[in-house]
């Protein structure tokens, strides 16, 4: 869902609040994974229903410890930007955010709007881990 004064959805929203410290990470997170999100992709994943099979998903690697990310969009707008910036991954992937942490590969977190500032969220494969397991339990 889009606020209509801003342009940004309800997640972005979550993010923008949570760097602003007004809003906790845990509720942050649980708007961004209760979210639709953006995955851009070199081609169409091989799905079985809602089972992934295959992707080639877009990904960054942090330069000083060599961390691997899925880039995701919570924003339309900046999913539009990387998508002219980076036309060899025209397909998008929208999908529910916790979706998106079920099938995310070993050792890979999630960058949240890529290029947006202040709607920008790093989610290391760590914490991903961390996360998981307290839901388990």
């Amino acid at each position: 869902m889009n606020n209509p004064e801003t342009g940004r959805s309800d997640a972005s929203e979550a993010i923008r609040a949570a760097r602003a410290g007004s809003l906790s990470t845990e509720q942050m997170l649980n708007a961004v994974l209760a979210a639709k999100v953006s995955i851009p992709l070199a081609e169409p994943p091989v799905m079985e229903g809602a089972r992934l099979l295959s992707w080639k998903p877009a990904t960054v690697t942090r330069d000083t410890d060599g961390e691997q990310f899925i880039v995701v969009f919570t924003d339309d707008k900046l999913d539009g930007q990387y998508a002219k910036w980076r036309p060899e991954y025209p397909i998008r992937l929208r999908v529910d955010g916790d979706w998106l942490v079920g099938v995310l590969p070993a050792g890979h977190g999630i960058i949240f709007n890529l290029g947006g500032g202040e709607i920008l969220f790093e989610w290391s494969a760590r914490d991903i881990l961390a996360h998981r397991a307290d839901r388990q339990t």
